[in-house]
C-alpha cells in the first residue's frame, strides 16, 4: 500500500512570537484509506533519534495528493533550537511513510523557563600544599562546570538530576538513575482497572490520553510503573486487565516541586 508519488514531504515549518510551530505535510496519493498523521522531533541536533511526538491526528485520507496542517505550542521545558522535525504518516496495518527531516523556520521555538543565575561566590586564591587540597580543588572545578538542565514537568525523570558537563565528550544531558515513585508502584486500594481492547494497539501514549486527557501522550511511564511493563508488545495482550493510577495521584506528582537527587 506504498504513496505512489510523491511520498510524505515537509511544506512548511515556521515558529512565531507566541511559540507556535505551523507545520504543513504533504502526501499521497495513496489507497491506505484512513490514515493517521503526526510530527517527529529528533532529541539531538542532527541525531534523528525521536524525543517528541506532536499533534496526531487520525482519520485523515490522502487518497489524492493534498497538504495537512497542524499548529501546535513547543511543549514548556523544550527546546527545538537547531532540532529537525518530519511529518509522518501511518495507515491501519501498521505501515508508516516519515518524510525527510527538516528545519524550523522563524524563531522562538525555544519554551524552556529563563533559569535565575546566582553569580558565583569568588574564592580566595591560594596555593595547595597537598595533594588532598589538589584534588579537593579539582574536584571543585569540576562541579561548576556542570549546570543544572530543567527537565519537562511530564517526564519521568522530574525527580532527577539533569546536568551538562562543559568537559564532555558529547555535550548532551546526563540523567541521574531515575527514582520511581511510590504513588505508582504503591497504589493500594487507590486505582481503576482497564481491560485492553483490540484496538487500543497496546500503544502505552494512546492510553495515557484515553486515561489522562489530551496531549498527555508523555504520561506512558505512568502505566509502565504501575504494571511493570518494559515492552508493551511482549508484557500486554489485549484482554488483559491493567492497573491506571487515579488522575488527581498523577497530576498531584506533576505539580510537585522536582526533587534534586545527587
Amino acid at each position: 500500500m506504498p504513496f505512489t508519488n510523491p511520498a510524505p514531504t515537509v511544506a512548511l515549518l515556521t515558529a512565531d512570537s507566541l511559540k507556535q510551530v505551523t507545520a504543513v505535510g504533504n502526501a499521497g496519493p495513496t489507497d491506505a484509506g484512513n490514515t493517521t498523521t503526526w510530527w517527529e522531533v529528533e532529541i539531538v541536533s542532527g541525531s534523528t533519534e525521536i524525543v517528541y511526538r506532536i499533534d496526531e491526528t487520525p482519520g485523515v485520507r490522502f487518497d489524492v495528493n493534498r497538504n495537512h496542517t497542524d499548529i501546535f505550542t513547543v511543549p514548556l521545558g523544550l527546546s527545538f533550537d537547531t532540532k529537525q522535525i518530519r511529518f509522518c504518516v501511518g495507515a491501519s496495518d501498521g505501515t508508516e511513510w516519515r518524510s525527510a527531516w527538516a528545519a524550523i523556520a522563524g524563531a522562538n521555538y525555544n519554551n524552556i523557563p529563563v533559569a535565575v543565575v546566582t553569580p558565583p561566590i569568588a574564592t580566595p586564591i591560594f596555593v595547595p600544599t597537598t595533594l588532598q587540597e589538589q584534588a579537593a580543588i579539582l574536584a571543585a572545578r569540576a562541579v561548576a562546570r556542570r549546570r543544572v538542565l530543567s527537565v519537562a514537568p511530564d517526564s519521568r525523570y522530574k525527580l532527577s538530576r539533569v546536568v551538562v558537563d562543559s568537559d564532555a565528550v558529547s555535550s548532551g544531558p546526563v540523567f541521574a538513575p531515575m527514582p520511581v515513585h511510590t504513588m505508582f508502584t504503591e497504589l493500594g486500594q487507590n486505582y481503576r482497572t482497564y481491560r485492553l481492547q483490540m484496538d487500543d494497539h497496546l500503544e502505552l501514549d494512546a492510553l495515557a490520553v484515553k486515561f489522562y486527557g489530551q496531549g498527555r501522550e508523555n504520561l506512558w511511564w505512568v502505566l509502565a510503573y504501575a504494571n511493570a511493563v518494559i515492552d508493551p508488545e511482549i508484557d500486554l495482550a489485549a484482554g488483559d486487565t491493567i492497573l491506571v493510577p487515579p488522575r488527581e495521584s498523577v497530576f498531584a506528582f506533576l505539580s510537585a516541586a522536582p526533587e534534586l537527587v545527587a
